[in-house]
Formats: structure tokens, sequence, C-alpha cells
């Protein structure tokens, strides 16, 4: 079977944390099946009067084509027109994505397009699949349901693109069903979840993580792992600890934050103003495969976010057998489905994510079940499905 995956959020050399879930599974797909990848870049001049614009300016040194883990990577370039327009993004890939996979198809005639994210890519996908007779596959992980679809023109070619998708994957039941509520014809839908790479992400010594970070042994980490944009709302995390840090409970608590985004400087201004600089620190982006240590050297990974599908960093949390305190968003109800892996905010204010955060401190935690769990979710056991129901699909096709 020859696969190709098509998604615009993947790694790619100015970018090296994008899209890791994306990355994991074509690592784990590669194993049984050929595959390569298309990744869609926004265009951007390389003139150096432009440089000036620093997220922009990267994409022009993306190139436009990369081999991972023995995978070819396509990045063809596509004109984006950011905030205003939005409506446009799908015709315009569909461009970007006909010149390209008709020439790929020349030399690789895939069978069938894996798609990812509904709008703009699996749009595009879907109307390449549509003219060339290649069946498509799209995976719903979040925004694209929660969120795009507000904008009502967008909704609509949303819809479009998941009844006519060949098969579609959504990464929780939470997903699944707000996709029922818009239309989609949930006879196409599965819930199929992220994976975690358990060789990646094992359980290390925590003092010895700890000594290798230069991390204090007596302190009590609370690790936070997430881009900093709005619907992740490290805002109300901060709040969280600032009550713990007046109520001097946990004298010793340090927050770690590790992601980068649109959000930095106000999330910089308001850890000043709260005087917590010597409590909470910011650490950029780390490389994913680096991430183990830093969820080894922690007490918990805590999340606030407003919106989740299926954050796989739960389960490379659990597979380090760190517990996880989170806000209930999307999927995350359905990972956290035990307290045995952790405690789940019940309302969202900041002394609710203090006294969770403080419960979830004291608690002995059984970190077996933890890296069971994970065992149970790997990405192995994620892509059998996946290469199964591709392989239904074209069977169903040839008869």
């Amino acid at each position: 079977m020859k696969i190709l995956m098509s998604t615009s959020i993947f790694p790619n050399n100015t970018n090296t944390v994008l899209g890791s879930f994306n990355f994991e599974r074509m690592k784990a797909i590669s194993k049984v099946e050929t595959i390569k990848v298309v990744s869609p870049v926004p265009y951007f001049p390389t003139a150096k009067a432009l440089k000036y614009f620093k997220k922009w300016s990267s994409y022009s040194r993306v190139k436009k084509k990369d081999v991972l883990e023995d995978v070819e990577v396509y990045y063809p370039r596509v004109l984006v027109i950011p905030k205003i327009c939005s409506i446009l993004n799908g015709y315009l890939y569909r461009l970007s994505f006909d010149r390209t996979l008709r020439s790929i198809y020349e030399d690789y005639k895939f069978d069938i397009i894996d798609a990812h994210y509904l709008w703009p890519d699996s749009y595009a996908a879907i109307k390449f699949g549509l003219k060339m007779k290649v069946p498509v596959c799209v995976t719903a992980h979040g925004s694209d349901i929660n969120i795009i679809p507000k904008n009502a023109r967008i909704k609509t070619r949303i819809l479009e693109t998941l009844n006519k998708a060949d098969k579609v994957f959504c990464v929780s039941n939470a997903l699944r069903e707000k996709a029922k509520e818009m239309g989609a014809n949930i006879n196409k839908i599965e819930v199929l979840t992220n994976g975690v790479d358990v060789t990646i992400f094992k359980r290390q010594d925590r003092n010895e993580a700890r000594k290798e970070l230069g991390l204090n042994i007596k302190d009590k980490i609370i690790l936070c792992i997430g881009s900093l944009v709005p619907v992740k709302d490290h805002s109300l995390l901060i709040d969280g600890i600032y009550n713990i840090k007046k109520k001097n409970t946990q004298k010793n608590i340090k927050a770690i934050f590790i992601g980068d985004g649109c959000l930095k400087k106000s999330i910089e201004k308001k850890i000043k103003d709260y005087n917590l600089n010597g409590i909470i620190s910011l650490k950029g982006s780390i490389p994913h495969d680096k991430l183990n240590t830093w969820l080894s050297a922690a007490d918990l990974l805590c999340l606030t976010s407003i919106n989740e599908g299926w954050p796989t960093v739960l389960f490379e949390a659990w597979s380090c057998g760190i517990p996880v305190v989170s806000t209930k968003a999307g999927g995350v109800q359905e990972a956290l489905c035990d307290e045995k892996y952790g405690l789940l905010i019940n309302k969202r204010t900041p002394e609710n994510v203090a006294s969770t955060i403080e419960k979830a401190l004291e608690i002995k935690w059984n970190r077996i079940s933890m890296i069971e769990y994970a065992k149970r979710n790997t990405w192995e056991k994620k892509v059998e499905k996946v290469v199964y129901e591709f392989g239904k699909i074209l069977e169903g096709n040839k008869n």
C-alpha cells in the first residue's frame, strides 16, 4: 500500500517541534507501509528587507524537500492571507495541492491520501482525490471542529469535507459528537485517538533528571507543555500558582512552561506583575525527543486548556510515570478516565486550580499503573487500526 500523508502541521528544518503527533504517526506507518508526506508552507519572499516579519520570514527558509526518518517530505509553497479572507485558504491550498500532488503521483502512484485537519488541508485533499479518483481519509484533531467552524462559510466547506471523505477519524468522542451535531454522516466517523512512543518517553530517575537539567531536588515542580496561545489558557495556571503562593502552603513550588507562541510577552508581563519570576520560568520550545527528561524531573503535568482534541502530552507524561492535573477540555476527560492517573479541575477558577494541584502533590501515586496505561496506547496499536481501515477502503473500491 502506498500512502500519502497531507498536513500543514508537520516538523520542518525551521520548526522541529511542529505537529509532533503527525510525525510520530508517520514514523509508525512507515514501519509497516510505504508513505510520503506533503506539508504545505505559507509562501513568503526571501527579500532581506522583510526579515523583520520574524514568524512569517522563517517560512522562506523551509526546505522544498527533506527526508525525515527515511521518509520523503515535500514542502510546497501556498499563498496564505492571514486573518482576513480565510475563506480563500481552501481554494489557495487546492491550487498548491493540484500541482504538487500531480507531480508526486507521476513517480509515486499513491493508493490513498491520509489528510489531517479539516480546513484547509483536508478540503484541498478531498478536491484532488475526487478529481483523480484517489480515496481520501481525513482526521479531525480539535480546532478544526471546535473553533474554525464558527465561521459559517468555512463550516459549510468543512461539512462538505466530512461527508465526501471515504473515512473520517476523530481523535476523541467529544469531537465525533460535535461533527455529528454539524450534520456529518456519523456512519463514516470513527474515533481513533493519538498514541505515544514509549521508546522515547520512559521513566528516568527523578533526581538524575533534575541534576541533568539543573533543577533543585527539593522543589515541587509543575510542568506545563503547550504553545503559548489563547486556547491553552496559561493565564489561568498562573492565577492558580499565584493563589498557592498567597496561601504559602507549598513553599518550594516551581512551575516550568515549555512552549512558544504569540502570548509570550503578555505571559511574561503577568508573571512579573504577580512577582512570580522566581517561581514560574519559561523555557521556550524544546525538541520533542528531549521532553522525556523534563517530564521525568517533574512532580505533575498541568494543563488549563479551554479546548483540546486528544493531547498526546498526557500519555507522554504517563509513559514517564507522571500524574496529570487538567481542566475538563474536550478529549481530556476521556483520556484522564481514572483518578489513578491524575485529577480533573472541576471549575475554571484560580482557587480550583490551586486546590487540585495541592491535592495532587500530596497523593502517593502508583506510577507503574500510569506506565502500563500508556503502553496500551502506543502508536503501533493506533496504526494497526489506520492501516486496516485504509485496506478496507481500497478493497471496497476494487470490488
